[in-house]
């Protein structure tokens, strides 16, 4: 199923992984150079959720264990967390000076406030914690690695690494235990390591090349045992199957998404991303769901696509292009960065059911207004939006948003998405 679900985009879209236990549904984040951070029903592919309030492109997206919180990092330097339930904003976090690369959050969900500037000129480019929490590694521009302890009262910095001749752009922990996989350039040979990731038993470790290649080493051995060819652009998408350690995803600005077996060395499937009238469209982003039998990938053009198993029947009472008419309407700020809706004055949380919109902002007809969390059960003329019209007769973009007396009364402002049941 491929869904148009942001304004195409230039840099990174992001799609969010729910790290914790299974829940009812699964409702995965996605984010986008167009400030918006969207939830989405995997079960039928219905937008459930539009958060505003940043003002540049999402950069990072993280969810806590216990799936109640979504953290959102930007390129206008500030973090928002939400309640991934009601969607209301809970922290805005504003200390960093320039655009904000990575967001994760500690396992344990335990806050520690630590800060560590780096020297001028410096970059802090990745990050990762250790599976228990208790550790936590940087990499940065200045080809430094530094792991910090955050077993005690205040965090340590217990190592620091200068083991590279190019800057550090990925660092990831393994899966069970206190090792660490590092990407980087080489400025012998000129290829750049764009990616590196664990299998799921932490057997093997899989890097990407600027050449295109995937290479397979033994995580105890360091020995090469597979060479993997296929893509034909860079690749930044390792993603490992949630329990099965033979099958790794890839995918990279070719349009290509490769699934593997890497006992063998070869590959199972792949899909080749062509979008009609505009060519391929690079894959920015993957996650499997938490049971791996579905898996998500955000493109180049702003679209969502899901794949997995079973049947789509599910799947085709939905419009391919879903907005929110609210999506892109201006807001207005206090000084703490909290946001209103300008024109009701309303936060975005509390405001009534949007209308369901296509990427031009023309309303789809009523019986796709019904997918919106609060509109199911809306009598047939309040599923109809009303367009004002100019003194010259032309049609207005502004739509009259009409509710049923119950949601204005409160009723949708308990949560967008435990209406979904």
């Amino acid at each position: 199923v491929v869904l148009n679900q942001h304004i195409p985009a230039d840099y990174l879209l992001q799609v969010c992984q729910r790290i914790g236990p299974l829940i009812e549904k699964e409702i995965p984040p996605s984010g986008s150079d167009d400030c918006l951070v969207k939830i989405w029903a995997t079960d039928d592919g219905r937008l459930l959720s539009t958060l505003r309030g940043h003002s540049a492109e999402i950069c990072d997206m993280a969810v806590n264990y216990e799936n109640s919180l979504i953290a959102s990092a930007s390129c206008d330097k500030v973090i928002r967390v939400w309640c991934l339930r009601t969607c209301a904003p809970i922290a805005i976090l504003q200390a960093h000076a320039a655009s904000i690369t990575s967001i994760q959050v500690i396992p344990p969900d335990q806050p520690v406030k630590f800060v560590e500037r780096s020297r001028p000129g410096v970059q802090v480019s990745t990050s990762s914690f250790s599976s228990g929490g208790m550790f936590m590694a940087t990499g940065g521009t200045d080809h430094m690695i530094r792991v910090y302890y955050l077993g005690a009262e205040t965090p340590m910095k217990v190592s620091e690494l200068d083991a590279h001749t190019d800057k550090v752009v990925v660092v990831q922990f393994s899966n069970n235990s206190d090792r660490t996989a590092v990407a980087n350039g080489d400025d012998k040979t000129k290829l750049v390591v764009t990616m590196v990731a664990w299998d799921r038993t932490d057997t093997t470790v899989i890097t990407a090349v600027s050449n295109y290649l995937l290479k397979v080493w033994s995580a105890t051995s360091g020995q090469l045992l597979h060479v993997l060819s296929g893509h034909d652009d860079e690749v930044y998408v390792l993603e490992a199957h949630p329990f099965d350690p033979r099958i790794m995803l890839s995918a990279g600005h070719d349009g290509n998404i490769y699934i593997w077996d890497l006992s063998k060395g070869v590959k199972i499937r792949n899909f080749f991303n062509m979008i009609e009238g505009q060519g391929h469209g690079a894959i920015f982003d993957c996650k499997f769901s938490a049971d791996g039998q579905h898996f998500s990938c955000t493109d180049s053009h702003g679209h969502l696509l899901i794949f997995g198993f079973g049947c789509s029947r599910p799947y085709e009472k939905i419009p391919d292009q879903m907005f929110f008419h609210t999506d892109y309407r201006p807001l207005i700020r206090d000084s703490n960065n909290y946001v209103l809706d300008e024109q009701t004055q309303q936060a975005p949380h509390l405001m009534p059911p949007p209308f369901l919109v296509d990427v031009d902002g023309n309303p789809h007809p009523s019986h796709h207004q019904r997918l919106v969390p609060g509109r199911e059960n809306c009598k047939e003329e309040q599923l109809i939006p009303q367009l004002g019209y100019m003194a010259n007769g032309k049609k207005n973009s502004r739509i009259t948003e009409t509710f049923p007396d119950a949601l204005t009364e409160g009723k949708f402002r308990r949560s967008p998405l435990s209406l979904i049941r």
